[in-house]
């Protein structure tokens, strides 16, 4: 899950950097381009040669030909499968499929508030290197190799510490694990965004040694991945459909992206850069301290009362 979580994140960091060389040196026409390029390789090879992964899918291939070499019939139940027999016609389950996730973010408490949380804090980081530093566009890109690295740290050390809380916190429950016992992680990513906030927004503020912002930077990245790989691992064990819930969240989170730059450079314009951030952090605390704590205590009263949660 640690090395599935940086997909989204490592993206936009390695595309900031060589969109940026890429507009400054041949144009932003190149930007839309290569992605289509890159996109179509990825498709054209990536359709026929991708292998089915999904275990009840490969235990149920495994039962129909144990039923063609020996015969007989063997229950569902010895090979731990669901019902996979399609419902209605192919439109019918694309439809449902469509339309699960949004189904999740409106009638589970749970999914839209872990996807609330998580869109607050993946929107609250923006670059500001160009207008304070003056960096041209390639090397402003460059800048986000602080983030890298804080998400690639953290993905190392969070998915170890994650492992190893919810063994102790399992052991202590005669065994039995629970979803909720993989948001202790969030405690620390939560002091980790906020330190990160306003390292970088008041370093950059005085403008100080480059340096300095992008350690911050690095810092935020960090506690974002404490965020972010708990949030989606609880999502995976709650929810029956988990692909679904994933997809809400991220659906969230990147409407949350879509909308943050239209008023973001408002405010940083009205509340300075410091001031800005300062913002950011005091909904991080407000938002990130009280949140995991809710759902580590009350998670598991929220998902005995929805029928979407298992």
């Amino acid at each position: 899950m640690s090395l599935f979580s940086l997909g989204p994140l490592l993206g936009p960091i390695i595309g900031s950097i060589a969109g940026g060389f890429v507009t400054q040196d041949i144009g932003y026409q190149w930007v839309f381009k290569i992605i289509s390029i890159a996109a179509g390789v990825v498709a054209l090879f990536g359709i026929p040669l991708l292998q089915e992964t999904y275990a009840p899918v490969l235990r149920y291939c495994l039962s129909l030909l144990s039923d063609i070499n020996q015969g007989s019939t063997l229950s569902r139940r010895r090979y731990g499968y669901p019902d996979l027999t399609p419902r209605g016609s192919l439109g019918k389950v694309l439809s449902e499929n469509l339309i699960r996730p949004l189904q999740l973010l409106t009638r589970s408490l749970i999914c839209f508030s872990l996807s609330l949380y998580m869109a607050i804090m993946f929107v609250t980081f923006p670059t500001l290197f160009a207008s304070v530093y003056g960096w041209g566009p390639g090397i402003a890109g460059l800048a986000y190799l602080g983030l890298g690295v804080g998400f690639m740290f953290a993905a190392v050390i969070g998915s170890r510490l994650m492992n190893v809380l919810y063994l102790k916190l399992s052991e202590r429950n005669g065994g039995q694990g629970k979803p909720e016992y993989r948001i202790p992680p969030m405690f620390c990513g939560t002091i980790l965004i906020v330190i990160g906030l306003f390292w970088y927004g008041w370093t950059a503020h005085v403008k100080a040694h480059y340096i300095l912002p992008i350690i911050g930077s690095g810092v935020f990245g960090a506690g974002m991945m404490f965020c972010f790989m708990p949030i989606q691992l609880y999502l995976v064990d709650s929810f029956s459909y988990a692909a679904s819930a994933i997809a809400a969240a991220t659906f969230l989170r990147s409407l949350f992206g879509f909308a943050f730059p239209l008023f973001g450079q408002r405010l940083f314009n009205s509340l300075g850069i410091g001031g800005g951030h300062s913002l950011l952090a005091g909904i991080a605390i407000v938002v990130g301290v009280p949140f995991p704590i809710w759902i580590y205590f009350k998670g598991e009263e929220m998902r005995a009362r929805n029928p979407l949660n298992r």
